[in-house]
């Protein structure tokens, strides 16, 4: 859309658009090609351990970590950068005892170059309440399994066509 067909604004626009990565539940961030931090949206609530960190005033993504002087391992930020593509990995930080699982996953942003990406955007959601429900899951399927396979009479389960789904070894 032209800006002379748009009743809002150029700088209008740019200010909605940084309240509406201000509203979202993750991280998100804007690096340059040495990883420093271009832009970043302000610290969710729900994100506060991914920001728990003795350096507040981090210059590059890894500065948060103060294990870290460098890229992560398999850096999703310099794979992005390499392939031109979305790349993505999984983190886990532990904050004293207590493991928090996030996905990291990375989109290069073009640049004037053609094919040359200038800037990175990293957004990081936390995904550990998931990883807990999937663990509690696992939990009682092996729970049940335990029941059904050890009891001493036949249980059986039975599909809505009326065929046998499964039945335990007694």
């Amino acid at each position: 859309m032209k800006d002379k067909e748009n009743p809002v604004s150029y700088s209008k626009r740019q200010q909605m658009l940084i309240w509406a990565l201000e509203s979202l539940p993750a991280a998100i961030r804007i690096l340059d090609r040495s990883l420093a931090m271009v832009w970043e949206n302000r610290r969710p609530p729900e994100q506060a351990a991914l920001y728990d960190c003795k350096n507040r005033h981090a210059v590059h993504c890894y500065d948060y970590f103060p294990d870290k002087e460098g890229p992560c391992e398999n850096c999703p930020a310099h794979r992005a950068f390499h392939s031109g593509r979305t790349e993505s990995m999984d983190m886990v930080l532990c904050h004293g005892d207590k493991p928090a699982f996030y996905l990291v996953t990375t989109t290069p942003v073009a640049g004037p170059l053609k094919g040359e990406a200038a800037l990175i955007v990293e957004v990081i959601q936390e995904f550990t309440s998931h990883m807990k429900a999937d663990e509690e899951l696992r939990r009682l399927h092996e729970f049940n399994k335990e029941i059904i396979d050890n009891a001493p009479v036949a249980i059986f389960t039975v599909s809505r066509e009326g065929e046998f789904s499964s039945v335990n070894p007694a």
